[in-house]
């Protein structure tokens, strides 16, 4: 068996037809290895693409979350208990790796790095032409590569977009770091930690990402409980950030003002104080400021 550099992760949820659009945005290498985890769709979208990895793809490994409180966040965390790769890669089922993928993350395969961030692409269900995102993310990437500072290499670091990343499986293993297993912003400790932990971090400006829009997907669920999942995993994240960097990292980053966003951001949006309350107590909880100073 030839050595594995690279796991690619795939969490599904009753997304047959997108999801083998995503496998066929991977090409065939012996040293990549996809982990398909479903999320216990309904049977005949999980059969669809099982009966399609049988016939074209036997090489994809097929794991499934029978758990009752089933969520991405444990589906992605099955296939990080089951990688075997050096490098980890999550992929949404609904989303494509853009050509010329493989030759641009494996350039990285055999060097000292443990984390490793490309710029993404976007587009719409529509039409699937890629544009690249004007996002907080790839200006981060952009404005790193135009001037290689501390700051800016902190601020990259913070980031929590979640597909475009590739980190080395042993840092992940050694510090603990892995998904929460909630609906939404699963992801959001897991990058966050893994920026932190790495020792040395690489960018590219190269997009091997492309996010599709669509309506129905979890990103666009804009109800109140969403939104309190969300908001509560933005403050663990906040405290985490406050735990392990200076105030002037913090800053730097943007994260001055966030104990006052959060705060206020229920309000805004039109939740109202109750949940503006909860978010207070919270931070006061957790000795977390309003401002940083």
């Amino acid at each position: 068996m030839s050595e594995i550099n690279l796991s690619i992760i795939i969490p599904h949820y009753n997304n047959a037809d997108r999801a083998i659009r995503m496998f066929q945005s991977i090409p065939q290498k012996g040293d990549i290895e996809i982990l398909f985890v479903d999320d216990y769709s309904a049977e005949d979208q999980y059969t669809k693409v099982v009966e399609y990895i049988k016939e074209y793809r036997p090489e994809i490994r097929v794991f499934r979350n029978e758990s009752v409180d089933h969520n991405a966040g444990m589906a992605k965390n099955i296939g990080l208990r089951n990688a075997v790769g050096a490098w980890v890669m999550f992929a949404g089922a609904d989303d494509f790796f853009m050509e010329g993928f493989y030759e641009e993350v494996s350039r990285y395969f055999h060097t000292e790095y443990d984390a490793v961030y490309f710029t993404y692409t976007i587009c719409n269900e529509s039409d699937l032409v890629p544009h690249v995102d004007n996002s907080a993310y790839n200006d981060a990437i952009f404005r790193y590569m135009k001037v290689l500072s501390h700051e800016n290499e902190t601020c990259i670091r913070m980031s929590y977009a979640d597909c475009s990343k590739m980190y080395r499986k042993n840092m992940i293993e050694q510090n603990g770091v892995e998904c929460e297993e909630i609906r939404h912003s699963n992801d959001v400790m897991y990058n966050t930690k893994a920026g932190y932990y790495a020792k040395q971090v690489a960018v590219s400006h190269k997009s091997v990402y492309c996010y599709c829009r669509y309506p129905g997907t979890l990103s666009t669920e804009h109800d109140e409980k969403s939104f309190d999942i969300r908001k509560c995993a933005a403050i663990r994240r906040y405290a985490f950030l406050y735990q392990h960097y200076s105030k002037a990292d913090l800053k730097a980053a943007g994260a001055g003002l966030q104990g006052l966003r959060l705060v206020l951001n229920p309000l805004l949006k039109g939740y109202g104080i109750k949940l503006s309350i909860k978010y207070f107590r919270l931070l006061k909880a957790e000795n977390l400021p309003l401002i940083i100073v």
